[in-house]
């Protein structure tokens, strides 16, 4: 089982675990997910919120605090199974 660190920022939130970190940032009608090493975007996907079933990053947010597995899934990110999520605000 793993913890996933969400690090909110004012422009999107970063996703950490296990070592892996994405960032996801609004644009719109849809986000974009970049994968990172070093926080360094190494790779881009843009994708519809009506895809993830939510309507804004908010929901988006909440959705991968309160379903972290699910919403993973769906984000195209593996990992092992979220047994704890921790929020931070800088």
């Amino acid at each position: 089982m793993a913890v996933m660190t969400v690090e909110l920022k004012g422009y999107g939130f970063r996703i950490n675990i296990s070592g892996e970190s994405y960032f996801i940032k609004d644009n719109g009608d849809s986000f974009v997910l970049a994968e990172e090493v070093n926080r360094e975007a190494v790779g881009y996907t843009d994708d519809k919120y009506a895809n993830m079933g939510v309507s804004n990053i908010k929901e988006l947010l909440c959705q991968l605090i309160t379903q972290p597995n699910e919403t993973l899934s769906l984000l195209g990110i593996k990992s092992e199974p979220i047994e704890k999520v921790v929020v931070e605000y800088s």
